[in-house]
């Protein structure tokens, strides 16, 4: 449901559970997630924590973790000048762009009641 609304329909959705914790933060890390934007596959891994947390805390964590496909390409150009890529002026608009014109269909929709 989340990922149509989302408008991931067209993305390779990998979901599983760790019995392991994600690191040292564990007891409050409910989910991770890896992202390979230009294959557009996105792997959640759920951890024990989101075991204790309520449906409607759950069901955000999730929205949460897929949140992570829409702002990836802007990490991927954060990651980009951390590695020390020069980025062009017109490559960081292109992926501003791209991100910005995905939220907005997410929000914008026409004949949808609010």
């Amino acid at each position: 449901m989340w990922a149509k609304y989302m408008l991931l329909e067209h993305w390779k959705l990998k979901l599983r559970f760790s019995e392991e914790g994600a690191d040292e933060a564990a007891e409050v890390v409910p989910a991770a997630t890896s992202i390979k934007q230009e294959y557009k596959t996105c792997e959640i891994v759920f951890y024990p924590y989101i075991l204790q947390q309520e449906h409607g805390e759950m069901e955000r964590t999730i929205v949460h973790e897929l949140t992570h496909c829409i702002v990836s390409t802007l990490v991927d150009q954060c990651d980009s000048l951390r590695d020390g890529k020069l980025v062009t002026s017109r490559e960081s608009l292109e992926w501003e762009e791209r991100t910005v014109e995905w939220i907005t269909q997410i929000i914008y929709r026409p004949g949808e009641t609010k």
